[in-house]
């Protein structure tokens, strides 16, 4: 089955597709650090991609999936909102790494990090999505392109502090504020 027909499908593999275009930057990164190379292209080409296409990609969901699944899946999507905030965290320690060693040492954190998040998301958050009746998960996908695209089209830096603030409420809830 083609995955524009299963919404699932497209979801998997496009955290697919990002898992491995953010491995092959970070490799690239690795490899030139390795190499004794102390240029920072590589680096900024993986930091570029992350805030471009990674981070939007975060924010939509949060809205759309994430949403959806809040009701059964509380604490699950609250892990994962505090997973946004750290993999965003990376991508500016990324951005502002000044030596080779210190962004192999981030950018493949961040590669690992954000592959076991898309694994979580795949495994749990669809499942719970796909479990309730109610919901149109060809509709959420639809909204989270239009919004991903949104964000991603902004042109505005990427913030990666005060935007995404996860706090722990006194109920045990986290929250997560912009």
């Amino acid at each position: 089955m083609a995955h524009e027909d299963n919404p699932a499908d497209a979801i998997i593999a496009h955290h697919a597709e990002m898992v491995r275009e953010l491995q092959a930057r970070a490799d690239s990164v690795i490899a030139t650090v390795a190499r004794g190379d102390a240029s920072q292209s590589a680096a900024a080409a993986a930091a570029d991609y992350f805030e471009t296409t990674i981070v939007p990609h975060a924010l939509a969901e949060e809205t759309t999936l994430y949403a959806a699944a809040a009701d059964t899946e509380h604490r699950l999507v609250e892990s994962l909102k505090m997973e946004h905030v750290a993999l965003r965290r990376l991508g500016a320690a990324l951005r502002d790494a000044r030596d080779g060693a210190t962004r192999a040492a981030i950018v493949g954190a961040l590669s690992q990090l954000f592959a076991m998040h898309a694994t979580k998301e795949n495994e749990y958050v669809l499942p719970t999505i796909l479990a309730q009746p109610r919901t149109d998960l060809r509709e959420l996908l639809r909204r989270m392109h239009a919004e991903s695209g949104l964000h991603a089209q902004s042109g505005s830096p990427v913030n990666h502090e005060a935007p995404m603030e996860a706090t722990l409420e006194p109920s045990g809830r986290v929250s997560v504020a912009r």
